[in-house]
């Protein structure tokens, strides 16, 4: 089997859309002997930070000098971004070759997609002899394929409306499926600011005999300098004090996500699993997370931004407010049809001097029309580009040289982006 037909294979079982439910990826697992049993697991869910957080810790126990291995999605450039092992996307002949091995199984038990990956990731992680593998739920939590794993330590990130046709539409609903990977007698770690979503999270680690830490109740966080080129923390923990840590991810919530990867951290160097201050200093400062506040070029200034719902839209809103001084905001917005986009564009049009509206390359993607009838409640100075090459191509046309172009509304959005731009997946996370 080719990488080409592996991947094929993959993308042929979008067919069966998404079904919640942990049957099949148990009954997957079992046949290939629980691979997920062979090494430790961090599992992280939540709404948005989910993907930087998980990439924080993973910089951090690779500094510790463990073997490490990161399941995340979507991907930006290529599928082996998904399946990371020591800091690096997988060669895409393991792709093939556990494809190969898995398709029996899959085809037996009519896996979805990502049942499919999540299987690949944890018969690679334990082929690799990975020391600890840091997983980010897909969706949800309780019935989320990787909630099958047991883990040292559950994080729940900013929880948000999104996905509300599987998770329900109150936030108390939402927060109750994400709190479904709380393990008994685990320990969990949040950066949920939300009084509601705290109390469901408190009631689920009562239930289970979990303990929980909160960031913003068990931590001091200094902010010592926060701007466009990053952040300078100090920040308590019950176990240790961090100082001066240097943050290159930009944005305020990404702040909130490296309090609760340090958290995290603290809470496992006192359960066993040794990390010095000087792995957490090394390993924060050295995190690279495309795709989110990303900085592509400097006159004028283009940014690229993964915010795909509500709450990511206003965390970019704050950041373009806080951090960046321009004339005008050229934005570039592409979103997915079962997104909150009437509230995203909410959020983020009236900032804008113009915005182009355009189509990221995937089946799921909103009829440029229908966002169309949206922004011209808000604003005229609108167009229609469907192509997302020529749409940033116009932005550039229009931005004068104290501008800001801003690609906002999908990561699919910014994966086009990033793969007109870039020749290889190593370039995307400065490897080559």
């Amino acid at each position: 089997m080719t990488y080409r037909d592996a991947l094929r294979f993959l993308y042929g079982l979008q067919i069966f859309g998404i079904k919640l439910g942990l049957r099949n990826i148990t009954s997957v697992l079992r046949e290939i002997n629980n691979p997920n049993h062979h090494f430790k697991i961090i599992h992280i869910a939540g709404t948005n930070g989910k993907g930087s957080t998980a990439a924080l810790v993973e910089s951090v126990l690779r500094s510790a000098g463990y073997k490490t291995g990161l399941f995340t999605s979507p991907h930006l450039f290529d599928f082996t971004e998904r399946i990371r092992v020591a800091g690096k996307p997988i060669p895409r002949r393991q792709v093939s070759s556990g494809i190969a091995l898995l398709k029996p199984y899959i085809e037996r038990y009519r896996c979805t997609f990502f049942e499919a990956t999540t299987a690949l990731a944890f018969q690679i992680f334990q082929k690799e002899g990975v020391d600890v593998a840091i997983i980010e739920v897909g969706m949800g939590g309780r019935l989320d394929a990787t909630n099958v794993v047991t883990s040292m330590c559950s994080i729940i990130t900013d929880i948000d409306n999104d996905h509300t046709e599987y998770l329900g539409e109150k936030l108390k609903s939402i927060a109750r499926e994400k709190a479904a990977v709380i393990k008994e007698k685990s320990t969990v770690v949040t950066s949920a600011t939300q009084p509601e979503v705290k109390e469901v999270l408190r009631a689920a680690c009562m239930k289970r005999g979990a303990t929980l830490y909160a960031t913003g109740e068990h931590c001091t966080l200094d902010i010592r300098e926060i701007s466009s080129e990053g952040s300078r923390i100090t920040l308590q923990t019950p176990f240790r004090v961090h100082t001066d840590l240097q943050v290159p991810l930009l944005g305020r919530h990404q702040v909130r996500n490296a309090a609760a990867a340090v958290l995290a951290i603290d809470v496992l160097n006192s359960n066993g699993v040794a990390v010095s201050e000087g792995n957490v200093r090394q390993g924060i400062a050295g995190t690279t997370w495309p795709g989110r506040l990303q900085v592509l070029q400097k006159r004028p200034l283009f940014l690229v931004d993964g915010a795909h719902n509500p709450g990511g839209m206003h965390a970019l809103k704050d950041a373009l407010q806080e951090f960046f001084t321009y004339k005008n905001l050229i934005l570039v917005f592409g979103v997915m049809s079962n997104k909150s986009y009437t509230e995203m564009l909410r959020a983020i049009v009236p900032m804008a001097h113009h915005v182009l509206l355009t189509r990221p390359n995937m089946e799921r993607a909103l009829n440029c029309r229908v966002l169309a009838e949206e922004v011209s409640l808000l604003t005229s100075r609108f167009e229609v580009i469907p192509s997302v090459s020529q749409a940033v191509r116009r932005a550039f046309t229009i931005a004068d040289p104290g501008d800001v172009v801003c690609a906002a509304g999908s990561l699919f959005l910014v994966g086009d982006i990033l793969k007109s731009r870039m020749k290889r997946v190593d370039e995307l996370f400065g490897l080559n």
